[in-house]
C-alpha cells in the first residue's frame, strides 16, 4: 500500500471529526460513535506507524540541529 501525505491527514480529519460527533451522539448512538472514533484512531495510527517505517518524518532530518537547553 503507498502511503501519502493526503491519506494521512485525511485520517487524522476522521478521527478528529469522529471525536466531536462523540461528544454529540445521544445515549441510544454513543456506543457505535465510540466503536468509530476508537476504528478512526487505529486507521490513524497504523498510517503513521507504516509511514515511519517506510522511512517518512514531518520535516527533514538534514536540516535539523540538535537543541542544547540552557543551564
Amino acid at each position: 500500500m503507498k502511503i501519502d501525505k493526503q491519506m494521512i491527514e485525511e485520517a487524522k480529519q476522521c478521527w478528529l471529526i469522529a471525536l466531536e460527533q462523540m461528544k454529540w451522539a445521544d445515549k441510544d448512538r454513543l456506543e457505535s460513535a465510540i466503536l468509530y472514533a476508537t476504528a478512526c484512531e487505529k486507521r490513524y495510527m497504523a498510517l503513521l506507524q507504516a509511514a515511519r517505517e517506510h522511512g517518512y518524518t514531518a520535516w527533514d532530518m538534514t536540516k535539523t540541529a540538535p537543541r542544547v537547553a540552557n543551564k
